[in-house]
């Protein structure tokens, strides 16, 4: 069960960069499901929105989502997804819209489009 943030690092230490090289110096944080739900919690007291990455009733799809700044992408399970008691902490479900036969992505794979998504929307803006 793995949980990533997208956070920058403290400001003293981000010297002047491209857009393109930001992206390499956000940190993303592995969280073990024991310290899941106090984590989240606190990060939405900090600020940040919580966004699970799961299909549910509900879900938002990927490209018609617009990423807040501030944001954590939760991850469930290859085969379980997210477990109930942290649905119902989060923000937003996302899904990425599939076509044929496909159900779902691999975990790994689901969490590159997102973060993908979210540099794009961030960082890679048309002027």
């Amino acid at each position: 069960f793995f949980f990533l943030m997208i956070r920058r690092p403290p400001r003293s230490t981000q010297s002047r960069s491209s857009a393109a090289s930001d992206v390499y110096k956000r940190q993303v944080l592995e969280v073990r499901e024991k310290d899941l739900l106090s984590y989240l919690l606190l990060q939405r007291e900090q600020g940040y929105t919580i966004v699970g990455l799961e299909q549910t009733s509900k879900s938002v799809s990927l490209p018609e989502y617009t990423f807040p700044q501030r944001v954590v992408l939760l991850l469930g399970r290859e085969r379980e997804g997210i477990p109930h008691e942290y649905l119902g902490i989060v923000d937003t479900c996302l899904e990425i819209p599939q076509f044929g036969m496909i159900r779902s992505l691999n975990v790994h794979i689901s969490a590159v489009i997102s973060v993908w998504e979210y540099a794009k929307q961030h960082f890679y803006r048309r002027a």
